[in-house]
């Protein structure tokens, strides 16, 4: 789960970059987050520094993303780029990279941190 849910994040992120030229405010991001978890995880809180844990991993995946060119330019195309903001798309190139990018980082780390502890949780409570 952390790894669509980072997912998601950084294509949100990604989005933002391209149509505002900058990244989500803390505020935006935490409400992106908790909207996700409203609708995947319901009973999962997130505190203040869990938020900021997710958004620097958001941040560093989609830093590397955005400095690739074929990324914009892929998104750009895409005739439905509102509609990928409500919904996860991992067949539309952004989605498809924002995925692969958060799966290889989530493989260098080798650790789940404390949002992978938090879920685990979750799923042990069920």
């Amino acid at each position: 789960m952390k790894v669509f849910l980072l997912s998601d994040l950084v294509a949100h992120g990604l989005v933002s970059m391209q149509i505002d030229q900058k990244w989500l405010s803390f505020a935006h991001f935490t409400e992106s987050v908790q909207l996700w978890l409203s609708r995947h995880a319901p009973e999962l809180e997130c505190s203040e520094a869990l938020l900021q844990e997710i958004e620097r991993e958001v941040l560093q995946i989609a830093t590397r993303l955005s400095d690739d060119q074929a990324t914009a330019d892929d998104y750009l195309q895409s005739p439905h780029r509102f509609d990928d903001l409500l919904t996860a798309n991992y067949t539309h190139p952004l989605g498809e990279q924002a995925l692969s990018a958060t799966l290889a980082a989530c493989r260098e780390k080798g650790s789940c941190g404390a949002l992978c502890a938090a879920l685990s949780e979750r799923a042990r409570r069920r």
